[in-house]
This record gives structure tokens, sequence and C-alpha cells, in this order.
């Protein structure tokens, strides 16, 4: 139960730690574009892959704070660890080819890496900005739902660690738990539904108000430049 309590509270960092601020109040365009450059600069920096992980470490420890960094390398570094790892044993073992410590080192930061830009890619997204955008293609009724996931997912996740919780106490095991707090979260949702049953129901008349904050632009800004140039580079030398 402690397990699954940590990864749950490393979703929470991660995703919906923070609300409308930091790096969610950048222009979606800019942000598209940014994940786009730090997926094709894993090619020039294969070798390389602790360059962009670093990278977006810095850009989400400035775009929000450094709980958000811890957690997020905790939670992509565990398929990062299993990949590194078992690719290791496996040729020490006589499985599969030998591979140094070093080499796999870089399995590790390559996983890693494409688990962070995942997550990251997450952790920006904008609800808000995501409603308005459905608004603006014609899917009102559906509008609200962006923002309706992002303010029960959190709840829900705290309703599952209560039953988890009271499984642990009543002597039971994690997995026989897994059930009831799934439950607990369905119900949530359902309870949250018949609340709001017309809210919900009905289309959203207007958009939603968005703010951009220039310090947030502006570093996300620097993450597109910094890519671009090193992509840049690669193709030159490769000319």
């Amino acid at each position: 139960m402690q397990i699954i309590g940590i990864l749950v509270g490393l979703i929470y960092r991660t995703l919906f730690m923070t609300g409308e601020t930091g790096l969610r109040n950048v222009p979606s365009i800019l942000k598209i574009i940014l994940i786009v450059l730090s997926a094709l600069i894993y090619i020039p920096l294969y070798r390389e892959p602790y360059i962009p992980l670093l990278i977006i470490l810095v850009i989400g420890l400035l775009g929000y704070n450094r709980w958000w960094a811890a957690a997020s390398l905790s939670l992509s570094s565990i398929p990062g660890v299993w990949y590194g790892l078992t690719a290791y044993l496996f040729g020490l073992a006589g499985f599969s080819n030998y591979i140094a410590p070093l080499e796999a080192l870089m399995i590790y930061f390559r996983t890693t890496y494409i688990s962070l830009l995942v997550l990251f890619a997450g952790s920006i997204i904008s609800p808000v900005r995501l409603a308005n955008l459905m608004i603006k293609v014609g899917l009102r009724d559906k509008a609200i739902t962006p923002i309706v996931l992002w303010r029960t997912m959190p709840a829900g996740l705290h309703d599952m660690m209560e039953a988890l919780a009271i499984g642990s106490l009543k002597g039971e095991k994690a997995w026989k738990r897994l059930g009831p707090a799934t439950a607990s979260m369905l119900e949530y949702s359902q309870f949250v539904w018949e609340n709001n049953y017309y809210r919900l129901e009905s289309p959203m008349k207007s958009q939603l108000p968005c703010k951009t904050e220039k310090k947030y632009t502006v570093l996300v800004i620097t993450g597109i430049v910094v890519n671009a140039i090193i992509i840049v580079l690669y193709f030159v030398k490769i000319i």
C-alpha cells in the first residue's frame, strides 16, 4: 500500500499540484513547438541523453518548483531504472549481449527522458485553454469536460488513498483494496455529475478568461531557442 501511495503522491505532484499557474499560462502554440523540438533533440543527443533531460528539468524547475522537478524525475525514473537494470543483468547472465555499466546508465537516461517528456507535456496542458479551443472548433457541449477532469481527478486520487489507508488499518493486502478504491473514485465522479447535471449537460456560452505570463513565456521561448540551436548544429555537422 505504501508503494501505491507513493506513486499516487508523485502523480499528484506532477500533474495536479498547481492550478492555472506557471507554464500553463503560456500560449499553446509555443508549448507545442517546445514539445516537438524537445522530442527532436533526442536524435542528435542520443549518446548524451542527460543533456535534454537536464534541459527539461531546468524548464520545469523554473516554470513550477522543486517539488515538481523531484516528483517528475522520480516518477519517470521508474521505467528508466527498470530498463537499464534489466538490460545490464540480462547481459551479465548471458541472455543477451553484454553491456557495460556506462551503457546501462545511458539506457536509464534515454528511457527516463522519454518518460519525463511525456509527464512534462501533460503538466503544461491548460484545461482552460483546452476548453476555449474546444469552443472555437464547435465543441461547446463538451468544452466543460477538461475543466471538470482537472478539478475532480485530484479529489478522486484522495478518495483512493483513503480507501487504501482503511484497508491498511484493517490489515488487508493492497491489491484487495484496489477494487473498493476504484469504486470510490467512480462514486465520486457520479456524485459530481448528479450535482452538476444541468451545468455539465449545457454547452458553454463563452470562452473562459485566461492570462499569459511574460516571464514563463520567455522561459519557453528560451527553451525553444536552445533546442533549435542544438538541432541546427547537428544538421550542419551532418552536411
